[in-house]
Order: structure tokens, then sequence, then C-alpha cells
């Protein structure tokens, strides 16, 4: 069984994938898998070279440029998200068979859209991970180093916070220490092993 991770940007998604890692819980980053396909797939560079020919020089994807085009036109995010999905779900599932050993039936997807795409993935469920706006603009500037304004546009193009808590079957507040958080993730971790009929 497949269960989702995600949240906004700046929420500390990563960080929480890592501390299941830690726990011994496969993780599998989606954005990083679209990224792999991008650079070696040259079906899907054929296709997003045709309708983005200015986002493919030196015979390969431009990703800085792409994302700015797709992500100021939300009808060309659509267009990618609807190519681009489906191979991502195919490329992680073949991860999956080499990845899992015998004793694990079940396993995280992280990915930063994974509920507004229009492309669904199949997953048993969602972990949502949360903080205070201030928080994630701190994390974000220290990160990026881009200014408060162009951070609160990258926010509002995405889901908002209070709407993607109501398709959370678990929730993680990643607001407060690192401790705090790992704890969390240990109890969301015991939960989903004893639902998988596991020994929590």
């Amino acid at each position: 069984m497949t269960y989702g991770l995600t949240g906004g940007i700046g929420t500390g998604k990563s960080t929480v994938a890592r501390m299941f890692t830690d726990l011994g819980i496969a993780c599998f980053d989606a954005d990083h898998l679209g990224r792999q396909l991008l650079a070696d797939d040259s079906v899907l560079q054929k296709k997003i070279s045709e309708r983005f020919p200015d986002c493919y020089q030196n015979q390969e994807i431009d990703r800085a440029r792409l994302a700015e085009r797709v992500f100021s036109k939300q009808k060309d995010r659509r267009w990618l998200e609807s190519l681009l999905h489906p191979f991502i779900w195919q490329k992680f599932q073949n991860e999956c068979i080499t990845a899992l050993g015998p004793q694990q039936n079940w396993c995280l997807l992280e990915g930063a859209v994974l509920l507004e795409s229009a492309t669904r993935f199949d997953l048993a469920g969602m972990v949502i991970v949360t903080a205070p706006q201030k928080i994630r603009l701190q994390r974000l500037r220290k990160r990026d180093g881009q200014s408060v304004a162009q951070l609160k546009l990258r926010m509002a193009a995405q889901m908002n916070p209070a709407d993607k808590i109501l398709h959370a079957h678990y929730l993680i507040d990643n607001g407060g220490s690192n401790n705090r958080t790992r704890d969390q993730v240990a109890a969301v971790c015991a939960m989903l092993t004893k639902e998988q009929g596991g020994s929590a």
C-alpha cells in the first residue's frame, strides 16, 4: 500500500520523509522521479519540446524555464501533469519492486502537488505536513533567498492549507522542534504499520 506525503512549500515534508526513512520506511520522492524522467526519457522530451520549444535547449529540457512557464499558466501546468504523472507512477512502481523487502507492506510517496494534481495517484491515504506561515517563510527565505512577496505568490499558487487538511488521514505539525516532529512521525508510523497488519 502506498500513502502520499505532502504539504505546502516550507512545511518541511522532505525533513519528515527522512524521519520516516530513519524508521525503516521506504519513501520515494515523486518530484525527484519527475526530474529523472525529464532528463532521461526521450519520449517525454519530444512531447515537451513540441509543446514548449523554448524550454528545450542543447538537447535537454530547461527545467527552470519550464517551471516558470507552467506555473504562470494553469492550462500548461495541467497538460504537463497529465503527461508526466503516469510516467512517474510507473517509475515509482518499478523502483518499489526492487527497493521493498518481503516484510514491508507499505511505503510513502512524497510529492508537492499530490492533492492539487488532476492526475491522481493510486494512494491508500494522505499524510499531510503542516507549519505556520511565518515559519514556512523563514525556512524558504533561508533556502531560496527570495523576497517575502515572491514566496507568498508561490504559496498562493498552491492549495489552501486549510483545504489540504480536509484531505488528511494523518497530520504532522512540523512547526516546532525536530524532536516534537520526530515523535509525531513515530506515532504515525506505528499507526500505519498496525493498519497494514504489522506490529506497531
